[in-house]
């Protein structure tokens, strides 16, 4: 279970093949997608990546809003760095000291200690701060921005349909 949260917190990679982690991947069974359907992408960009409501860890399952910040830091982190791999089209993505400063950097090599204290909460804070600081980054300093842009416009927005992308564009508002 450690190994897939850092995967998916760390690369965006989802590697569960227990099909037991708290997110879910609903697209591993559709290998025929096509891009310049509307709405095949808006599926795609919706709900490839969602939350699994079964098996949750008693730290989401209580009904306070800090159980659901948490679990949209860990979606999104997600979600964020697949689109950024897969728009780089990189395999990994580096992880750099200069990427935490000192005082946050959580170091954990399990599950058990990473479940004690607030060390869960610092763990899940700095990757989610990581993967939008590479965002932010990215297009401030205009790293590859246009291919950024093309393979958004290509993966997730409709590609040649602008009345889906503003569409799309109001779903997500919260995770863009």
């Amino acid at each position: 279970y450690y190994k897939t949260l850092h995967g998916w917190m760390t690369q965006g990679e989802l590697n569960d093949p227990c099909d037991e982690f708290m997110i879910i991947n609903t697209m591993t069974n559709i290998n025929n997608i096509n891009i310049l359907n509307p709405i095949q992408c808006d599926r795609i960009w919706l709900t490839q990546y969602g939350i699994r409501k079964d098996g949750l860890l008693d730290k989401f399952t209580s009904s306070n809003d800090k159980g659901n910040n948490l679990l949209f830091k860990i979606l999104s982190t997600g979600k964020l760095l697949n689109v950024i791999k897969r728009s780089l089209e990189l395999n990994i993505l580096p992880i750099r000291d200069e990427d935490f400063p000192m005082h946050s950097t959580v170091s954990v090599s399990n599950f058990v200690e990473l479940m004690e204290g607030t060390n869960f909460e610092l763990y899940v804070d700095q990757w989610y701060q990581r993967a939008n600081k590479i965002c932010l980054t990215m297009l401030v300093q205009g790293f590859k921005l246009p291919e950024v842009m093309e393979n958004l416009s290509r993966w997730y927005f409709g590609f040649n349909n602008d009345y889906h992308v503003n569409k799309i564009l109001q779903d997500s508002l919260v995770e863009l």
